[in-house]
């Protein structure tokens, strides 16, 4: 496709690759809960539909660039900040940043259905084999069970508790940040690892669906969950959510009213995955931000084992997973 011409550079057209692996995504999903569920399709305008999705990635991209414009005045002066302005109200950088929101909106709402649905999809569980294969990793000790005798201290779980809370949080910030640059490149190459690191981790997630040691050991946090409230009161809300879909499936009768963010999914930690993407990204674009997602990924890796969110394979696995979606942005074309 021809590209259109935006001051004395050529913009593309043409769909990126992440684009048409987004879009075939989103097609299949529509099919199969449409198709072989029966479900009605998937909400559009809702609060919890595509169209939240698209509002929330626009508010992070707009938050980007109003605090790039303030960073730039403060530090740099106003002829900085309005030369920023500039280079966004060009075509070029205007209509390449709401292409990123169109995408980023349907790359989420692409995941959160997947996620959402997987008790309907697949039945086995495959938590055994992953507490096995943590056992084996670590010469027979549990790591769950270790970090929790290693700090038994209400304190520590607290802690865990607020932190853990925070990953929706940065996940907007490095949106906000990278999706606000004015450099068309940069926002894709973004994009197209954002896109990679939730899409495959959605489709992992139905390769081998498990719950979570949370789910499966729960006396063994009860002592936890007394302390980190939020999360023992979110795992509640995921595992109802999770039960009521599971009888859905089983008895056909009533009808699956859902929160698109409760699924329930443990192999990989996307969690550890999607602060450890940003860390990646930002080495070489802001090190002092890399820096900063590279301790909030090993303190949410920590998180995940002391609240039974996820064994602690699901946290390697994620961190992989990362890496190869940060190599695959660095070297896709934008």
């Amino acid at each position: 496709m021809e590209g259109v011409l935006t001051g004395r550079r050529r913009y593309s057209l043409t769909p990126r690759l992440y684009e048409l692996v987004t879009l075939l995504h989103i097609g299949i999903l529509f099919v199969a809960i449409r198709v072989l569920l029966r479900i009605p399709i998937l909400p559009l305008r809702s609060h919890d539909g595509l169209f939240g999705f698209w509002v929330l990635a626009a508010e992070c991209v707009a938050g980007g660039v109003a605090v790039r414009w303030l960073f730039l005045r403060l530090r740099r002066g106003p002829r900085r900040a309005s030369a920023f302005l500039a280079l966004w109200r060009r075509p070029r950088c205007l209509g390449d940043a709401i292409r990123f929101v169109v995408f980023a909106g349907l790359v989420s709402y692409g995941y959160a259905w997947l996620k959402l649905f997987l008790p309907l999809f697949r039945t086995a569980l495959y938590d055994d084999f992953y507490y096995r294969i943590d056992n084996i990793v670590h010469l027979g000790v549990n790591p769950n069970r270790f970090v929790l005798a290693l700090l038994p201290f209400e304190t520590v779980w607290k802690a865990v508790d607020e932190q853990y809370a925070l990953f929706f949080l940065s996940m907007m910030l490095g949106i906000a940040w990278f999706g606000s640059t004015p450099r068309v490149s940069e926002r894709a190459r973004f994009g197209g690892g954002f896109a990679l690191l939730w899409l495959a981790g959605s489709w992992l997630y139905l390769a081998t669906p498990c719950l979570g040691p949370c789910y499966v050991f729960p006396a063994e946090y009860a002592a936890v969950k007394k302390v980190a409230v939020k999360q023992a009161s979110l795992q509640g809300a995921l595992i109802r959510q999770y039960a009521g879909l599971r009888a859905f499936a089983r008895t056909g009768e009533g009808s699956p009213s859902v929160n698109p963010i409760w699924g329930v999914a443990a192999m990989p930690s996307l969690h550890v995955a999607g602060q450890a993407f940003l860390a990646f990204f930002a080495r070489r674009r802001w090190p002092l931000a890399s820096r900063l997602f590279a301790v909030m990924t090993a303190m949410t890796f920590f998180g995940s084992l002391v609240t039974g969110w996820h064994y602690a394979v699901d946290g390697y696995v994620g961190v992989l997973l990362a890496l190869a979606a940060a190599w695959f942005a660095e070297r896709s074309r934008p």
